[in-house]
């Protein structure tokens, strides 16, 4: 009976985050009914969009929404997923689509891959690096589990390139990979929107032949019933559709 009691106590403890999270959601959707214009809006960013589609469409959310207020959160895709699931969260930007029956996901554009390359590199000067020059650096990747699809495109594109990466080491933030880059420990890969993360003296390149891909998404709980997140889902949407470096093809 005394252990039947702990692990109660145990599950009870690891669902408190999600309950508490749950209750203070309720309690800004109830203000935001009285008040017909507050709400609170959870994000869940991973980055790859942040200033082409998530700041823009804040900003657009705000003017019809006086009193908006948000949170934004970073982790995996998987662990977006997840968030979701628990109502941790109302809608994500992961870069991978849901396998999950319970979840909605509109995959917003195709973004193209690029290199950092540490400082002094052989091939810092130029724009564009085939994949095949290559083959002998020391590369710094994301873990598979992390993103299976993305994972496996890069190790794809480096097979067509005619080698197998000599991977060193797996991180999945962006601005700590970079800043390995920058202390000469290797190469890495970063979508071409996060080129900003380039610090240190690292550049970044595109890459081809071939040039890896990955798509963006935009998810959320099936059927939502918030007219501030419907509203947000909607305007990020339409700003997806001007997204000059998109790609649905």
């Amino acid at each position: 009976m005394h252990s039947f009691d702990l692990i109660e106590g145990r599950e009870l403890a690891d669902r408190l985050p999600a309950l508490f999270s749950q209750i203070d959601h309720l309690t800004e959707t109830v203000k935001g009914a009285s008040s017909g214009g507050t709400g609170l809006l959870r994000i869940g960013d991973a980055g790859v969009l942040t200033t082409e589609v998530l700041a823009p469409g804040l900003r657009q959310l705000w003017k019809r929404w006086s009193n908006l207020r948000f949170t934004i959160v970073q982790n995996t895709a998987e662990g977006f997923f997840h968030d979701l699931l628990e109502n941790r969260i109302d809608c994500a930007f992961p870069a991978l689509e849901p396998k999950s029956i319970d979840l909605a996901s509109h995959r917003l554009c195709k973004l193209e891959i690029g290199l950092v390359l540490p400082p002094g590199h052989r091939l810092a000067d130029q724009a564009e690096v085939r994949l095949a020059r290559l083959k002998n650096e020391r590369w710094i990747m994301p873990p598979r589990e992390a993103n299976p699809v993305l994972y496996d495109e890069l190790i794809s594109c480096c097979h067509r390139a005619g080698f197998t990466p000599d991977v060193i080491a797996e991180m999945t933030q962006r601005p700590r990979v970079v800043s390995q880059v920058a202390c000469g420990i290797g190469v890495a890969t970063l979508v071409q929107t996060m080129a900003y993360l380039c610090i240190g003296g690292t550049t970044f390149h595109r890459l081809i032949r071939p040039t890896p891909m990955l798509d963006c998404y935009l998810v959320y709980r099936k059927n939502p019933s918030s007219p501030l997140l419907k509203s947000f889902i909607s305007i990020c949407l339409e700003l997806a559709k001007d997204f000059p470096r998109a790609s649905l093809s």
